[in-house]
């Protein structure tokens, strides 16, 4: 959901941005999370179907999104949930470290 002028310095300047094939930031939809808008979007331009894809969030709005677009979806145990725990959000799994998502991919 954050605007572009946000995430892709951010991305840049961490030395992820160059990992990403498509970045799509929630001022480049019309509606946002947790709308499936945005999810269906990167999945059409990576001609991905919905059920091979998986979002990595950190709220109820990600796992609300994600539902909704018929995408998986790991939460992490930290991050933007409003003190709220994310395991009621009733995601497919919860990581306290995002290097736990490859093991759940089995591509550890």
């Amino acid at each position: 959901n954050k605007s572009q002028a946000f995430t892709e310095p951010l991305l840049r300047q961490l030395g992820l941005l160059a990992s990403f094939d498509c970045v799509l930031s929630g001022d480049q939809v019309t509606r946002k999370k947790p709308d499936p808008e945005i999810l269906l979007s990167v999945c059409e331009r990576m001609a991905v179907a919905p059920a091979e894809a998986l979002l990595v969030g950190d709220s109820r709005n990600d796992v609300r999104a994600a539902r909704a677009a018929a995408v998986r979806v790991v939460c992490v145990s930290y991050g933007y949930n409003l003190g709220e725990d994310i395991h009621a959000a009733g995601p497919d799994a919860v990581v306290d470290d995002l290097r736990e998502v490859a093991g759940l991919l089995g591509i550890a």
